[in-house]
């Protein structure tokens, strides 16, 4: 079961290519099989987002992929290749000289993440001069040109975190992820508790920047209408799972998986009138036991016998892909 599988265009463009990818937590009560089965591919320019609830299995991902997943967590099988380069099994050092150079993370409250006590520009600066040779005064220049190039100015660079509010402090963290600018930028929850006009503003910054350098992002959130806005191909994930692959006007216009369709009736829509808001009935299913069949059967509203028996097929029609039975011959649910 894969995206890779669906008509992505051609895959020698591909730039980051994630096969057969399982990731358990091995905890006191069991093993948490926190992603199962994850295929997708990403290529150059492209902006892919991954959505999902809380705990399906997106920031796991989002680790795997920048070689940032520590003990208790593991990769228990597949590929991640970057460049065909595979990743899966380097070592931390290695790892090291990849990061930032290719492939680069905006982890979750990125604008938390900033040291307090040093100023933003010699933090970017730091990050520069691990990675390439050069001088205090050049890379100080450099993170200065960084910072004007996501929409602050030159002197924002001698300020401390504290001084900056939290969109600003986020384009900063932006900044220093594209301070070598990598091939791949993974941006996990980077608009989280910043209000809505900043978020517009932070992700079209984003798109401008990919526009202007030509990096591929993968854009990881919880907010579907966030994503509709915002990305070219949507992957949908549920109990560690791939359900549902395609563009974002495709899942927009018809979603195929009943996932996918709660979740965009629990948000607020895109145009149109207002309409009741419907939450998702039911919790996830315990990836400590996960489901022999659907792992969304014992929420959805059109759940058959089967769905609970056996784990659906991935059914593909055109460039969108879904994992449920009540797919028929012409991909309607």
């Amino acid at each position: 079961m894969g995206v890779a599988r669906t008509a992505e265009g051609s895959e020698r463009d591909t730039v980051l290519r994630v096969q057969g990818l399982d990731v358990d937590y091995l905890t006191e009560r069991g093993v948490v099989a926190a992603v199962r089965d994850m295929t997708f591919s990403l290529r150059a320019g492209e902006i892919v987002g991954i959505a999902g609830e809380s705990g399906c299995g997106k920031s796991t991902l989002a680790h795997a992929v920048c070689g940032l997943l520590h003990p208790p967590a593991r990769i228990r099988q597949g590929r991640i290749e970057l460049g065909g380069q595979d990743l899966v099994g380097l070592s931390e050092r290695a790892m090291r000289s990849i990061r930032w150079e290719r492939i680069a993370i905006v982890p979750q409250s990125a604008m938390n993440n900033l040291s307090p006590v040093l100023r933003i520009g010699d933090q970017i600066a730091d990050a520069i001069l691990a990675h390439r040779p050069s001088t205090r005064p050049q890379a100080r220049e450099k993170a200065r040109a960084l910072l004007q190039m996501v929409g602050m100015l030159g002197h924002h660079a001698a300020s401390y975190p504290h001084e900056l509010s939290g969109g600003m402090r986020q384009r900063a963290v932006i900044a220093m992820a594209l301070a070598l600018h990598p091939e791949v930028l993974v941006l996990d929850e980077p608009t989280t508790a910043l209000d809505v006009m900043v978020q517009a503003t932070i992700l079209g910054a984003i798109r401008d920047l990919r526009d202007q350098l030509g990096f591929a992002v993968l854009l990881i959130t919880h907010d579907l209408p966030l994503l509709l806005q915002t990305v070219d191909r949507i992957l949908v994930m549920y109990g560690g799972r791939l359900v549902e692959s395609g563009s974002a006007d495709g899942i927009w216009r018809r979603p195929r998986h009943p996932y996918t369709q709660a979740l965009l009736e629990a948000f607020p829509p895109l145009t149109g009138p207002r309409r009741r808001l419907n939450a998702i009935q039911g919790l996830p299913p315990n990836l400590l036991q996960p489901p022999v069949g659907c792992g969304f059967a014992p929420r959805c509203p059109l759940t058959m016998d089967r769905c609970e028996e056996q784990r659906p097929p991935w059914t593909i029609q055109g460039d969108a892909a879904a994992a449920c039975w009540r797919l028929d011959g012409e991909g309607e649910a």
